[in-house]
């Protein structure tokens, strides 16, 4: 998944709800998750 937006805690929390709804499915099996935060310096 990718998110952008203006500020770092709504990506989080749409990160956080795609993770839940990936989570709750039982034919999909979550092996890890990983996050980056990439700023204007990058």
């Amino acid at each position: 998944m990718a998110v952008v937006a203006a500020e770092p805690g709504h990506t989080g929390e749409v990160l956080d709800s795609c993770e839940r709804l990936l989570a709750g499915r039982p034919e999909i099996e979550l092996l890890s998750v990983k996050r980056r935060l990439h700023g204007d310096e990058d």
